[in-house]
């Protein structure tokens, strides 16, 4: 798949954006009543970096978020494409958070190389904004290079991933 333009040279972690992509209309309700994103944004502002606290904040945070989704569902029953996509997002929100803690708290690397530069890839179902309720979550980590001992590092920290996730 080709990158659009002004994607090319954006890293949306340090750049702001790092909500995904969504926009609330895409979503079976309104995106704060799925992932509380203030929640983890105190989390990190702590500087907290148990590893541990923030699985079990994620997972809270994933299970009101399924909460909400299997609700809103109940509620509207033909809005199924919206609460797949929901499912998407939060997973997103998930990760998304998972990997700023990996990379800002636990291993910061204030100014990477190219060759330590890191991609996350979702692909398969989750990767085209399929999700269902409970699938798996597919991840394709990419170097530009041989991976580097930091990069080592923080794929093992990706089992906060399946502690996540599962």
């Amino acid at each position: 798949m080709t990158q659009l333009p002004d994607s090319l040279d954006s890293d949306p972690i340090k750049s702001g954006k790092d909500k995904p992509a969504y926009n609330d209309e895409d979503l079976i309700c309104e995106s704060s009543q799925i992932f509380d994103q203030n929640k983890v944004n105190v989390f990190f502002n702590l500087k907290v970096g148990e590893r541990g606290k923030l699985v079990s904040l994620l997972k809270e945070l994933k299970s009101k978020g399924f909460d909400r989704i299997s609700f809103e569902l109940r509620k509207n029953p033909l809005k199924a494409r919206k609460a797949i996509s929901s499912y998407a997002f939060l997973t997103d929100c998930l990760v998304t958070s998972a990997w700023k803690f990996a990379t800002e708290i636990q291993f910061p690397s204030h100014n990477p190389t190219e060759a330590e530069k890191l991609s996350i890839i979702s692909v398969g179902g989750y990767g085209r904004r399929e999700m269902a309720p409970f699938s798996d979550v597919d991840l394709l980590f990419l170097t530009p290079y041989k991976m580097t001992l930091g990069q080592k590092m923080l794929l093992k920290l990706s089992s906060i991933f399946s502690g996540i996730l599962n």
